[in-house]
């Protein structure tokens, strides 16, 4: 089961990636990372090879399609990041 809560303190010293899905998640990270730790930080859609999107856009905005449209972005995405984690053996 995967459970999202806010990051701690501790994930710093756990985790060896954080993702985000947009801007303010990456303002967020730059702000509370120490700028040493900052190459651990991307954003989902930089493993994507098919888009130049930069932000998982919000679904509610995106008409009948939203929430299919950005489905599509993130599986997308996710594989690229599957396959990121595979190569740097993380």
């Amino acid at each position: 089961m995967i459970k999202s809560r806010p990051i701690i303190d501790n994930d710093i010293n756990k985790f060896d990636l954080f993702v985000g899905m947009d801007s303010s998640n990456i303002k967020f990270l730059n702000q509370f990372m120490p700028t040493a730790l900052h190459n651990r930080i991307f954003r989902l859609m930089d493993f994507s090879n098919s888009s130049n999107i930069r932000d998982v856009p919000d679904p509610y905005y995106g008409g009948f399609d939203g929430f299919n449209n950005v489905l599509d972005l993130i599986e997308e995405a996710c594989e690229g990041l599957i396959k990121y984690i595979i190569k740097q053996k993380l």
